[in-house]
């Protein structure tokens, strides 16, 4: 299983002014976190930003006693939603990893964390240094560690990943570390992207991220080949065309015949299929190439499930047939307000807005198990209210 965290660019830049203030002391703040969980990758986007006053902790340059209290308003949000509670905190550039009193904190904090929203799913805490890097790990039951998170990625006018550094190039990369660097070339092994729209441009964008070294390919398109495509789509033949074959499948067979080892994932499905937006949001980076971009589509790519960086060049639709697009709810019958997370690049166009909270709760991404999400009843608010936050109030955490 992978963990990684995406946040935005400014999410970022307030957590660095706020956990390096100048003085020298540790300082530290939580996050609210919604959580996309696959069957091999496991993401947590950051909704919301809560800063712990420095009046209320005991601050120092090597660790920081922070009170429990700051915890309860992101605890109660959370709970029954599947959201997580993030803990990050800053260290100097002297200390790159998690001390001792770290281990402590961490094995008190999200014990009481996993008591509280009484469920088993992971939490993750983070360190910052100085200079803006960031990493973390996961935590289960108990405070137990789980695992390192494998990339802690911001989302801005540029993409920023912090990552493990690791020195293995393959042979076929050694002239793409030469032109950007081996770190650069390492991290594209690693990373996953989707590319949405496998035609004229998509194909392109396929072959060369195949070739570039991307650790994963999924491949997004509803339609087959046809013969008035194999002008301008890569590796397609007019026998593609008579067997009237996927245009995923084709692209994904040439990805394999080359031979550089990446795991591509072909969806002959349209993005507006939930299986299609699940695996999309599993990736770090979303390449859009698919001609025509209308409410439902956008809806997707920037509901709380996907939440991720999209790039790409599109011919759009104008806010006339957007409008048109909103009027039509037939085929997205279930509409609430209730939705996970927040896309770190959020469209403001009244249809999309009206898309993004149909498809949250068409496919249920308030839950764990995959059910749609449904209010909270009395008897769990009780519950709540009976069981408190589970952690002492007069308790204070040092980091």
């Amino acid at each position: 299983m992978k963990y990684s965290l995406r946040m935005t660019a400014a999410q970022h830049a307030e957590l660095h002014s706020h956990l390096f203030p100048g003085d020298g002391r540790e300082a530290v703040a939580l996050l609210l976190c919604g959580r996309r969980g696959g069957e091999e990758r496991h993401v947590f986007t950051v909704r919301r930003v809560h800063l712990v006053p420095y009046e209320l902790c005991d601050r120092h340059h090597d660790r920081v006693t922070w009170p429990s209290e700051a915890a309860e308003p992101l605890l109660k949000e959370a709970y029954g939603k599947g959201q997580a509670v993030v803990k990050i905190h800053g260290h100097g550039l002297d200390y790159r990893q998690f001390s001792p009193t770290d281990d402590q904190s961490d094995r008190l904090f999200y014990a009481a964390v996993a008591n509280f929203l009484d469920d088993s799913l992971p939490q993750a805490s983070l360190i910052m240094l100085n200079d803006g890097e960031t990493f973390g790990r996961v935590l289960g039951d108990e405070g137990r560690v789980l695992s390192p998170l494998s990339s802690i990625m911001s989302i801005g006018h540029d993409l920023r990943f912090c990552a493990p550094h690791t020195s293995a190039i393959e042979a076929f990369m050694v002239r793409h570390a030469q032109a950007f660097g081996a770190r650069t070339a390492a991290l594209l092994r690693r990373l996953s992207f989707a590319v949405v729209g496998c035609s004229g441009t998509g194909s392109i964008v396929a072959e060369q991220l195949a070739r570039l070294g991307a650790g994963r390919l999924v491949l997004v398109d509803p339609d087959s080949v046809e013969e008035k495509n194999l002008n301008r789509i890569l590796n397609t033949r007019k026998e593609d065309a008579y067997l009237r074959l996927p245009k995923v499948q084709v692209l994904a067979s040439a990805i394999a015949r080359v031979g550089f080892g990446q795991e591509v994932l072909p969806l002959h499905m349209n993005l507006i299929n939930p299986e299609a937006v699940m695996r999309v949001a599993e990736c770090d980076v979303i390449q859009r190439c698919h001609l025509l971009s209308g409410a439902r589509e956008d809806a997707v790519l920037t509901s709380s499930s996907v939440a991720g960086p999209s790039c790409g060049a599109i011919l759009k639709l104008g806010p006339k047939h957007l409008a048109a697009h909103a009027t039509d709810r037939r085929s997205f019958p279930h509409l609430a307000p209730m939705s996970l997370g927040l896309s770190p690049l959020r469209r403001h166009r009244p249809a999309v807005r009206t898309y993004r909270r149909v498809w949250d709760a068409e496919i249920g991404i308030a839950t764990r198990t995959g059910r749609r999400c449904t209010p909270r009843s009395s008897r769990s608010s009780a519950r709540r209210s009976e069981k408190g936050t589970g952690l002492c109030p007069d308790r204070r955490h040092p980091s």
